[in-house]
Formats: structure tokens, C-alpha cells, sequence
């Protein structure tokens, strides 16, 4: 396997959990690729920018797995690209950036207009709307889904609490 695109999303929401009065905020990231895979689930995240870096980190981690050798990231959220390549490089992104040292693919990471980026939005709502119709936002969500860094991204795929990719 040569080249990949990956769309990028993350998200936070909030809902009132079925069958109580509590309401919940929950993140959720997703992405999809142009091979077929994609992938969504609850994330760890204090705000949607971090949500979405964890839909990037977990792609790339996916991406160099799969054997691609050139990865393409494409994201709508703006400040992830201007932190990797604007005057304010590299901060608050060093985990991703070791990620991205770390493997022998070539990887890229594009800002793409959200209109552009429908298919893995419409996959973060979905996780949203399966959490919801199961009444399902599982506790210790911290420990268990935190993929900000190398190191949790490999202490949950170790434990098997990453999903699968899927293919469509």
C-alpha cells in the first residue's frame, strides 16, 4: 500500500442521557479514508480542537499499521494546521509531532473547509446518536479513550480498548 487520504473530525456534544434529567458533554472523533476505513468513537477531550487531534493522531497510528508509506490528514479545524506550520508551531502539538517523526511514512496534515470534510462529520454524529440510543457514555472515559499522547495511544491499543477500524 502506497498513498492514503484520511478525513479528519472531532466534536463535542451535548445531550440529556435517556430515562434521567442528567445532561451530559461528551467528545467524539472519527475519521474516514479514500481505501475505505473508517473509524468513530467516544474520545477524551477537554474541547472539539482536542477531539480532533485525537481523529488525526489515531488515523496516522491506523495509516502506518496498514503499511501506507505517503499519509494525507485533512482537517477543518484551522488552528491544528496553523500550529504545525504558522508562527506559532509546534505548540501544544509535540505529541502529534513525535507521532508523525516516529513513523517512516511520509505524512502530510491540510486544512480543508468543513463543507469539504462531510464524511467524517456525519461519522462523529453517529457515534454521537449510537452513544445516545444506548444510553451508553461509560465511565472513566479519561482513562480508557485519552489518545493525546504516543503513549496512550499505545497503552489502549495494548489493553484493546481502541476500536477497530471498519471498512465500508
Amino acid at each position: 500500500m502506497v498513498k492514503v487520504n484520511i478525513f479528519c473530525d472531532g466534536s463535542i456534544r451535548r445531550a440529556t442521557v435517556q430515562g434521567t434529567e442528567r445532561l451530559t458533554r461528551a467528545a467524539f472523533a472519527s475519521w474516514v479514508s479514500d481505501s475505505g476505513h473508517y473509524w468513530a468513537d467516544l474520545v477524551y477531550s477537554r474541547n472539539s480542537h482536542d477531539a480532533e487531534v485525537c481523529a488525526i493522531m489515531l488515523a496516522i497510528d491506523w495509516a502506518v499499521e496498514a503499511g501506507y508509506k505517503t499519509i494525507n490528514i485533512f482537517s477543518d479545524d484551522y488552528s491544528i494546521i496553523q500550529s504545525l506550520t504558522g508562527k506559532h508551531q509546534g505548540k501544544d502539538l509535540r505529541e502529534l509531532i513525535k507521532l508523525v517523526t516516529r513513523s517512516e511514512a511520509q505524512v502530510t496534515i491540510q486544512y480543508i473547509p468543513r463543507c469539504a470534510n462531510g464524511d467524517a462529520h456525519r461519522l462523529c454524529s453517529q457515534a454521537f446518536e449510537e452513544y445516545i440510543k444506548n444510553s451508553a457514555f461509560p465511565r472513566k472515559t479519561k482513562r480508557k479513550r485519552s489518545y493525546l499522547t504516543v503513549e496512550g495511544i499505545d497503552k489502549a491499543k495494548r489493553k484493546g480498548w481502541v476500536k477497530e477500524a471498519c471498512q465500508m
